[in-house]
Parts: structure tokens; C-alpha cells; sequence
């Protein structure tokens, strides 16, 4: 069924791939080779995991965490998501400053970081524990 809905977005099932244990993953056609992991990726894979773990009792801090990343997908300018997020993690300024690093200076310059938001929004209540 997985496999169905992401018809033609290999990618994305790969990332779907990571979550589930090895007998229950979806194959796909070899003709198409696995994206390369890059240290974006496990970078963002770790600053999320960081966010579930601190605010484990306070869903509210996630889901506005997921819904202010998801305001640049829709094209918000970046120094009002930045500005935001400082409110979100406004007693957390290691978050905002790992963010800051991690996010704001590299990865959001490239393409690559919507594809992986997109991904993190597909899976925003699945276990991101590797």
C-alpha cells in the first residue's frame, strides 16, 4: 500500500525503508540505485530525534516545531521561521543554536533540505529512533 502511494518516489520509500525492520521493507526495482545518505541528512535525522527526546512530554513543542518548518516549504521567508523558531526554543538556546548551525547556514540552501522536510512531515509520528 506504502509502495502504491509513493508510486514514482523512490526516495521516499527508501526513507520509509529506514524505519521499518529489514523484513518488512518495501522492495523496490534495482534499476533505480538507493540515494546516497549524506551528513545533512543524519544531521537533521539527530536534531529531530534531540527535539523528541527534550520535549517528550510537551507534544505541543513538536507539532509547532513540524508546522514552523513547514512554513518554509511554503515558501516563508527564512528570517521569519528563524524568528519562530527563537520564539519556540526561547529556553532552549543550544536547539536554536544547533538549528542555526545544522540548518539555517547549510542545509537550507540547498534543495536537498525541502525534500528531506517534506520527509520529516510524512513522517512526524513515526519513531525517528534508528
Amino acid at each position: 500500500r506504502v509502495k502504491e502511494l509513493f508510486k514514482g518516489h523512490n526516495n521516499l520509500i527508501y526513507g520509509f525503508n529506514t524505519f521499518l525492520p529489514k523484513e518488512y521493507g518495501i522492495i523496490i526495482d534495482e534499476d533505480e540505485a538507493p540515494p546516497k545518505k549524506t551528513d545533512e541528512f543524519d544531521e537533521a535525522i539527530s536534531f529531530v530525534n534531540k527535539i523528541k527526546k527534550r520535549f517528550q512530554n510537551d507534544e505541543h513543542v513538536y507539532t509547532s516545531f513540524v508546522g514552523i518548518l513547514s512554513m518554509y516549504q511554503e515558501h516563508k521567508d527564512r528570517n521569519e521561521v528563524y524568528t519562530e523558531l527563537a520564539s519556540l526554543f526561547e529556553d532552549h538556546p543550544d536547539l536554536l543554536y544547533d538549528f542555526h548551525i545544522g540548518f539555517y547556514r547549510r542545509a537550507w540552501t540547498s534543495t536537498r533540505l525541502l525534500r528531506k522536510k517534506r520527509f520529516l512531515n510524512l513522517t512526524k509520528h513515526s519513531n525517528l529512533e534508528r
